[in-house]
């Protein structure tokens, strides 16, 4: 390879452009592991950035005899590698997508199988994802991936492997049935609904029962519940300074939304005193819930919120922020759908969707917290019993996220968030 200053690949620049993962980046510094590989590091990212880089590749995970031979020997500088099984032999790889902070490769194994191996191009400041599924898959949870290595580069995460789900999304299915919903004029709730929810409510009875310091439960404290209504505060005043490049009409519904958190932030929020903290999915869209051909509900991806600031990766909350991300992501797909079935663009179908499929978003999200309170009622812990004034002030919380996140992202999906704080100014304020 040719090099260029700061023992860089000449072609880098480029290649890098082309990186979700690597936008917003100002510019890249490179040191040799070996021969062959060199470890990337991002400059004047938002977040810390590294990359592996092979043979001028950047996703060299998705090379099934480079996979496995840092999988089965780590035989980088940095790289350290624990597995939770024998050996395996990495048969084929192929990368799957690369998003905006991670990268995920398929790769089939003797004598595993398929496995999933999620690639940290933005590595997390905790490396939560492991803890969780450790913990969880000590206790035999049948509702998540079975993790089964990890390796960290220079203390930082930089992959973990689990066994491949191969099943549909509960994002699928929702769509589908908020497309069906327009098309019939009546609401059709997915079937999957009620499950969601068990699952759910199974993911926090398992989290109750934690021990350890990152995740024994509590109660929460005055200096928490102000952290929560100061994280509205700062989210407010971000939006309003990412908007700033938005085209004049988007940019005065996001600045709309941003002073309408701000006025949310400033009402009193009596239950947040109540209830327990636990250590929660900490992101838990639809796409991060899958149903497997078994009938199996999978919840995966534990990695918790990219960009949660100013909260912290590891901070316990109350359980109904994981409820309030289903609600918030059965509101994304009905939007989606009718973007779909229309081949209109986002301003019409958020129209459409909130006055068409408004009844069909609370319906579905009903059954979600039915099927959920139903799982909590059998096991018998009542402290988990969710409570509605705190699904508001989640369904904020999560909302404003989402918001910082779409416009942080450029995703082109601000509106969605934005729109929907305006409508929780009305109900709410």
């Amino acid at each position: 390879m040719s090099m260029a200053s700061g023992g860089c690949p000449e072609d880098l620049s480029g290649k890098l452009a082309s990186k979700p993962w690597f936008w917003g980046c100002r510019s890249y510094s490179c040191s040799q592991l070996d021969g062959e590989t060199a470890l990337v590091r991002g400059m004047g990212c938002e977040e810390p950035l590294h990359s592996l880089l092979y043979k001028s590749d950047l996703e060299p995970e998705s090379d099934a005899s480079f996979l496995g031979s840092i999988l089965l020997r780590g035989g980088l500088p940095g790289l350290s590698v624990e597995c939770k099984h024998g050996g395996f032999d990495v048969i084929e790889a192929s990368l799957e997508w690369a998003g905006p902070r991670t990268s995920v490769v398929r790769a089939r194994t003797r004598p595993l199988g398929d496995l999933s191996i999620k690639v940290y191009k933005r590595p997390p400041p905790a490396d939560r994802e492991w803890m969780m599924l450790d913990y969880l898959s000590s206790i035999s949870l049948p509702i998540i991936p079975r993790p089964l290595c990890r390796a960290l580069l220079s203390g930082s995460p930089y992959l973990i492997v689990t066994e491949y789900v191969n099943g549909v999304t509960a994002a699928t299915l929702f769509i589908d049935a908020a497309i069906n919903t327009l098309r019939y004029g009546r609401p059709i709730i997915p079937s999957i609904a009620s499950s969601v929810g068990r699952a759910t409510a199974i993911l926090h009875a398992s989290m109750f029962k934690c021990s350890y310091d990152w995740c024994k439960p509590r109660r929460p404290s005055h200096g928490e519940i102000s952290g929560w209504v100061e994280r509205l505060k700062k989210r407010s005043i971000i939006s309003a300074s990412l908007s700033k490049n938005l085209a004049r009409e988007e940019r005065k519904i996001v600045n709309e939304a941003a002073a309408a958190l701000k006025e949310l932030s400033e009402l009193v929020w009596p239950a947040l005193g109540e209830g327990l903290l636990v250590q929660t999915h900490g992101d838990l869209h639809l796409y991060q819930i899958y149903v497997t051909g078994d009938g199996r509900t999978v919840l995966t991806d534990f990695e918790g919120e990219p960009s949660r600031d100013p909260a912290s990766p590891m901070e316990l909350e109350h359980p109904e922020r994981d409820l309030a991300a289903i609600s918030r992501s059965i509101d994304y797909a009905s939007i989606i759908a009718a973007q779909t079935s229309s081949g209109i663009d986002l301003w019409e179908a958020i129209d459409i969707a909130r006055e068409r499929l408004g009844g069909w978003v609370e319906e579905s999200f009903k059954a979600v917290l039915d099927g959920y309170r139903d799982a909590i009622s059998s096991s018998g812990l009542e402290d988990l019993e969710p409570s509605q004034d705190r699904v508001r002030f989640w369904l904020v919380e999560r909302a404003s996220y989402e918001l910082v996140y779409e416009l942080r992202y450029r995703t082109g999906y601000h509106l969605i968030p934005a729109t929907a704080l305006l409508h929780m100014q009305e109900t709410l304020g």
